[in-house]
């Protein structure tokens, strides 16, 4: 073996590990909310969940790679933006309405979804259960469903006619 090729291969094999760092995979976020871009309250809950994020050291962009996607209320839109959001591989999908959340269990059943602001995920067939949702969906309700006639009850006996 020359000089020179035993050189490039120990050249090779030193750069190998920073090479192998380098190709590692940032972990990746993805979130479909049931809202339009713009609207102010969608967007303070957005910033609100990266803040608890940053909160934690997950520091977008730095280790961590977070996108969001804004297809409103649409059911189309919301399927293609799964799609896309589905195919670009994130780690975990985060879905904030019950259309946004069955498109994204319609686009995997692999990637983790949990869910957040479902009024009534049972009942819409998202899952079966909420204490074992089983699959790759999970989450949290705005409220239990059965309370609503509670609710109304007490509506009733506070302005009775």
């Amino acid at each position: 073996m020359r000089r020179r090729d035993f050189m490039t291969l120990v050249g090779a094999a030193a750069a190998l590990p920073v090479l192998a760092k380098a190709q590692d995979r940032m972990p990746a976020v993805g979130v479909l909310t049931g809202n339009v871009a713009g609207d102010p309250g969608a967007q303070m809950r957005v910033d609100a969940f990266q803040q608890g994020l940053t909160d934690r050291g997950w520091i977008a962009n730095q280790n961590y790679r977070l996108e969001v996607r804004w297809p409103g209320p649409d059911p189309a839109r919301q399927k293609l933006e799964a799609l896309e959001l589905v195919a670009a591989a994130p780690d975990v999908l985060l879905s904030t309405s019950t259309g946004s959340t069955r498109a994204l269990r319609d686009a995997t059943q692999r990637i983790p979804i949990v869910f957040v602001g479902l009024s009534d995920p049972v009942g819409t067939g998202l899952v079966a259960d909420l204490a074992r949702p089983a699959g790759n969906l999970t989450g949290f309700s705005l409220y239990e469903h059965s309370m609503s006639g509670k609710w109304l009850g007490l509506s009733k006996d506070m302005v009775p006619g």
